[in-house]
């Protein structure tokens, strides 16, 4: 009747969208348009629904569930970074697995994460 289990992990990683929107609102609906050129051209674009996999369900001490994901994110011209971020479980839908994510980058041991 109960589900007492406080995590639940997917090998291999399930496929989801993650709404940035929100998971990282913009107070008000409003912009900020103070940005310098650089920070526009360069920075994180977290915004939308991004496609991402999800490694696990955690739950909260108030019985609440939040997803572990694992998110491919586009830095300006400099390609791709992957940001593991915990968001509430309103914040994820299933996606299909033909929808590709880019090439995890190994690291500087050169083995990937």
């Amino acid at each position: 009747m109960f589900d007492r289990r406080l995590t639940r992990t997917f090998k291999p990683l399930r496929p989801v969208y993650v709404d940035m929107d929100q998971v990282l609102p913009i107070g008000g609906g409003e912009r900020v348009v103070a940005v310098p050129a650089v920070v526009r051209k360069l920075g994180l674009r977290l915004h939308g629904t991004m496609p991402a996999e999800q490694k696990a369900w955690h739950r909260l001490t108030d019985g609440r569930w939040v997803a572990a994901v694992h998110v491919p994110v586009e830095c300006g011209d400099r390609g791709w970074i992957f940001v593991d971020l915990v968001v509430p479980a309103e914040a994820i839908s299933p996606r299909e697995c033909f929808v590709d994510l880019p090439s995890r980058p190994t690291n500087h041991w050169g083995t990937t994460e």
